[in-house]
């Protein structure tokens, strides 16, 4: 990514994470309440959270990202459990995919 990314994660909601939040270890709101609801975003910005999480983003996100999680914060792009072989073409796709989408109002406001 060519900016300066702070630390941001974005995985599926589920129970453990419902349960964090509860206990002040908030995620970030977006307006798409569909989003909220499948997704959990942590980090530190929230600047760059709801600039990195904007509506192309989002709805990327909301048909692609079952069963995987993404995080910037240096080179850390997506992960997911431990795939097969045959499989780190599809993960690699995505990791792709999940790149491209990245706003290019990013890199203008976080430049290298």
């Amino acid at each position: 990514m060519d900016a300066v990314s702070p630390s941001l994660q974005i995985s599926e909601e589920n129970l453990l994470t419902r349960f964090a939040g509860a206990l002040t270890f908030r995620d970030i709101e977006f307006e798409s309440e569909e989003f909220n609801r499948r997704f959990h975003v942590r980090g530190a910005d929230e600047r760059f959270a709801t600039a990195f999480c904007d509506a192309r983003m989002m709805n990327w996100l909301l048909r692609h990202g079952e069963g995987y999680g993404f995080e910037v914060a240096g080179d850390r792009l997506c992960w997911t459990d431990r795939v097969s072989p045959a499989e780190m073409v599809h993960l690699l796709g995505t990791a792709k995919t999940f790149r491209e989408q990245i706003p290019a109002v990013v890199r203008s406001l976080y430049p290298k």
